[in-house]
């Protein structure tokens, strides 16, 4: 079982992966909908990949980044920006931030679960 946190604020994008998620079997998906949450289950729990938004109410998904960054235990867990800002600058500015890929809403379904599965091919 792979487990994802996704940390959301907007009550229908959580709706949406909940939904893209649900018949994938070897997926546990976990939702948070503030930074301050999912760095609270991070602690406690472990993922296997996380997806954040970048603007969130409590503090940026870059904040969520480099809290993860900086984990002794966490370091590697792969971190996906999911967000509308998507303007070439804001894509660049998170891929040279260190996340690990960057999804602009809305969401192709189809790239999202491939991606996913590139992520877990190798476990």
């Amino acid at each position: 079982m792979h487990n994802i946190l996704y940390v959301e604020d907007d009550a229908t994008n959580r709706i949406l992966m909940a939904t893209i998620f649900e018949d994938e079997t070897d997926i546990g998906l976990v939702m948070a909908a503030s930074a301050k949450d999912a760095l609270t289950l991070t602690q406690r729990q472990s993922f296997d990949l996380i997806f954040t938004d970048i603007k969130l109410p409590d503090m940026d998904g870059y904040h969520v980044l480099q809290n993860v960054r900086h984990s002794k235990i966490k370091k590697s867990v792969p971190v996906i920006a999911v967000t509308a800002a998507a303007m070439a600058g804001d894509i660049q500015r998170g891929r040279e931030a260190g996340f690990d890929d960057y999804i602009t809403i809305p969401i192709n379904v189809k790239y999202l679960v491939k991606k996913v599965r590139e992520y877990f091919s190798d476990s």
